[in-house]
């Protein structure tokens, strides 16, 4: 049909259909680990955040991902200490968002936001200070020069370059097995 021929609900129906699959729906789990996120980020005060890592954990406990059925029919819970944690370490995470830090700003780099805060979190499990913590991880080299280099495997086992390794396998089945090659350091 050409252009002008249509009628407005046909115009309208169209629209609706690009839309809808422009934006596919959120799968359940996307949507919990992004009001998550949400809740974590508007948390400003101590009582805020005590009921962000509340919520968190009650979709942890609700979620089936993290139930394992035992042979007596009863269904363990597995926990993840992550709300624990950064409740107990308020302090700090509140340090990790305040202004003059890094912390990404737009609502676009959520997955950036997690990765900071993961940073940072992960720089008080070894007793290093967020901020620390956050510019090494941020700077740390993935080839062999890299602290997370494997000899035996031939590659960067950060959780970083072992996702695009899935991808890239999970795309190509031609790869199945080997390892990515990464180029060599530039000699200075």
């Amino acid at each position: 049909m050409p252009g002008g021929s249509r009628t407005p609900n046909e115009r309208q129906r169209e629209i609706a259909e690009l839309e809808k699959w422009l934006r596919p729906k959120e799968s359940d789990a996307r949507s919990e680990r992004r009001e998550t996120r949400e809740e974590l980020i508007r948390a400003r005060t101590v009582p805020a955040l005590k009921e962000a890592c509340e919520n968190w954990q009650l979709r942890i406990v609700l979620s089936s991902r993290f139930h394992k059925k035992l042979p007596d029919g009863r269904i363990k819970v597995f926990g993840f200490p992550g709300p624990d944690y950064i409740l107990a370490h308020a302090r700090e995470f509140f340090g990790m968002k305040a202004k003059g830090t890094q912390f990404p700003g737009s609502s676009y780099n959520d997955e950036s936001r997690l990765e900071y805060w993961a940073r940072g979190m992960a720089g008080l499990l070894v007793g290093v200070s967020p901020q620390t913590a956050i510019e090494r991880l941020r700077n740390m080299k993935h080839d062999r020069r890299g602290p997370l280099w494997s000899i035996e495997r031939g590659r960067c086992e950060c959780w970083r370059c072992r996702l695009r390794q899935s991808r890239v396998f999970s795309e190509t089945g031609a790869l199945r097995g080997r390892a990515l090659e990464f180029p060599e350091p530039a000699e200075r």
